[in-house]
């Protein structure tokens, strides 16, 4: 608390308005005026503003090395503030870039490169079936497929839970678990349909491979928004 402040008045404040100020704090303050304020020690602290203040020279002393600093040192700490504030705000854009970028390195990249194998390899694992339904061999070698596929999917729902998304990403991430949750009803499809023959399960097998296909689709064109 400085001399002004003790006063109750501005730094701007005039000689009159100092001698007012001080006679009114000193009726108030002072131990003689038998009032509930009365205090020795505020009364000291005011004869001492009044002192300095009311000698032209000792105030303008005073506020070269004292009122001066403090408004310097109050806009010095609010830049300061300010500046930290800018770099924690950098810091947190920083992170959260990083953060998208490794998230699209080891979750997207790597579950998008699996799924969209296993849509391309299954055309292909049908034809060779196709050329006899009732092959042991050849539905043998198709369940083999089938497993494998159960196991990669298995690995790609892994791999999402292993890393939080960013939540810039989270329609990305959503649309990566329903392509899962596609695969895995395709594969329940598939291998009923490997017991009983029923096309209709192949099919239906078929179009959840292309609803994943297709969501797969979306999520790249917005994910080109984002790789570095």
């Amino acid at each position: 608390m400085n001399h002004y402040d003790i006063l109750n008045l501005p730094t701007n404040a005039t000689g009159q308005e100092i001698k007012v100020a001080y006679r009114r704090l000193v009726k108030k303050f002072h131990p003689d005026s038998q009032t509930q304020q009365a205090s020795h020690e505020k009364i000291i602290l005011i004869n001492a503003a009044y002192e300095v203040l009311s000698d032209p020279q000792r105030r303008r002393h005073y506020d070269q090395n004292n009122v001066n600093k403090e408004v310097f040192s109050g806009r010095e700490f609010r830049n300061r503030r300010a500046s930290q504030a800018c770099r924690q705000g950098q810091k947190r854009s920083q992170q959260a870039d990083l953060n998208r970028e490794q998230w699209l390195r080891q979750v997207y990249h790597p579950i998008a490169t699996e799924l969209k194998a296993v849509i391309e390899s299954l055309d292909a694992q049908i034809d060779t079936l196709a050329a006899d339904l009732f092959d042991d061999q050849l539905m043998e070698d198709f369940q083999s497929y089938l497993g494998d596929l159960t196991a990669c999917l298995s690995k790609c729902r892994q791999q999402l839970r292993s890393f939080p998304n960013p939540q810039s990403f989270a329609q990305i991430a959503a649309y990566l678990y329903y392509g899962l949750n596609h695969m895995e009803d395709a594969l329940e499809e598939l291998t009923t349909f490997t017991l009983n023959y029923d096309e209709s399960f192949l099919h239906t097998g078929q179009e959840l491979f292309r609803l994943t296909n297709d969501l797969l689709a979306e999520t790249d064109a917005t994910v080109q928004q984002w790789d570095p």
